[in-house]
C-alpha cells in the first residue's frame, strides 16, 4: 500500500519480500540503497548474507544465495515485526496464532542448531524454542511460543 509517495507496509508473500523475490538475480539489487552484502557469524562458520532495511532505514532481515546457483537469491529470512503474511503473521505472533490459520501447520527441529521451524507452503515459521531432533511432538509446544523469525524458502 501506499501513502501519498510513502511506501509504509512491508508484505511478506509466500515467494517475496520488500520487491525481492527468490530466484532474483542478486546483481539486480547491487546499487539498492535498501540492501547491502555482510558477513553472519555463527557457530557453523561465516556465511555472505544481504542484509534488507525497511522504508525508514532499520534492519528488517536477509536473504543468502541459492546454494545451487550463488548468483540468485536463495531464502529469505524477516525478522522484523513490521512485516506480515497475508493472514497477518508477524515476528512475534505465536504458535497458538499459526495452529488457528493453519491447522496442518508441520513443526520440526533442526538436529544440529536447535532451532524449531513450523512450516506451511513455502513459509517457515522460527519458533523461540529448542529442539535437537527433527521430529518434535508439537502438542508440548506451548501455544504462546513466539515465531523469531519467518523465512521465504528457495523452492
Amino acid at each position: 500500500m501506499k501513502t501519498g509517495t510513502a511506501q509504509t507496509e512491508l508484505n511478506i508473500s509466500d515467494n517475496s519480500f520488500r520487491g525481492i523475490t527468490v530466484g532474483d538475480k542478486i546483481s539486480s539489487y547491487a546499487k539498492s540503497d535498501y540492501v547491502q552484502q555482510e558477513t553472519l557469524k555463527t557457530g557453523e562458520g561465516d556465511f555472505t548474507v544481504y542484509a534488507i532495511k525497511d522504508f525508514n532505514n532499520n534492519p528488517a532481515g536477509y536473504f543468502m544465495s541459492d546454494p545451487n546457483d550463488e548468483s540468485r537469491v536463495g531464502d529469505i529470512i524477516v525478522q522484523t515485526r513490521m512485516a506480515q503474511t497475508a493472514e497477518g503473521i508477524h515476528v512475534d505472533s505465536t504458535l497458538g496464532d499459526l495452529r488457528m490459520r493453519f491447522p496442518d501447520i508441520e513443526v520440526h527441529g533442526s538436529e544440529i542448531e536447535g532451532r524449531t521451524y513450523a512450516h506451511h507452503n513455502t513459509l517457515s515459521y522460527r519458533l523461540d524454542v529448542v529442539s535437537f531432533s527433527y521430529e518434535v511432538d508439537a502438542a508440548k509446544i506451548p501455544a504462546d511460543t513466539k515465531v523469531t523469525e519467518i523465512i521465504i524458502n528457495r523452492q
